[in-house]
């Protein structure tokens, strides 16, 4: 079973469900991160979809991590809300996610300087409960994937810090 979880922590179960024990730390960690920022979800179904998994993608922005990549690095270029106002149109399906994109990169432009300067100054702040949960899909040999329309550059920090391999992200 494949799940992708994303920042409304919904899973969606795609082939071939696993049968193992559920570790407490694995529903320690969903909690954490359920109680933070899901409210009124299926938590049990959640639960139960992670402990079937043969392979999880978490979505980075706003799931792995609390901010917005593209956000971060554009306050710090002095383009925040103007940046900002596209990733909300984005997410709140106004615009496709290509168009937006493309409209964001415009505005900020960004070196790989300025990706490396951001993430120096700024260093994304892992969502309370991930890195708990992340360890203990590894410590039943779940395979876990980092997707995001993001950085290449400025995810790869965070796998490190996960322990995911560059060639999940």
């Amino acid at each position: 079973m494949l799940l992708f979880v994303n920042k409304c922590c919904t899973a969606a179960a795609l082939t071939h469900p696993l049968r193992t024990i559920f570790p407490t730390r694995l529903k320690m960690g969903i909690r954490a991160l359920s109680e933070k920022s899901c409210e009124g979800l299926n938590i049990a179904k959640a639960m139960e979809d992670l402990a079937n998994a043969d392979a999880v993608c978490f979505d980075v922005d706003s799931t792995v991590i609390q901010e917005e990549g593209i956000d971060v690095l554009a306050a710090s270029l002095g383009k925040g809300e103007e940046v900002a106002a596209w990733t909300a149109k984005a997410m709140n399906g106004g615009v496709k996610f290509e168009d937006a994109l493309a409209a964001r990169l415009q505005i900020i432009q960004p070196s790989k300087q300025d990706v490396e300067s951001c993430l120096m100054n700024h260093p994304f702040q892992l969502t309370p409960g991930i890195q708990d949960l992340i360890q203990a899909l590894h410590e039943r040999n779940t395979h876990v994937y980092l997707v995001s329309g993001g950085f290449r550059q400025m995810i790869e920090p965070i796998a490190s810090i996960l322990d995911i391999p560059k060639d999940r992200i």
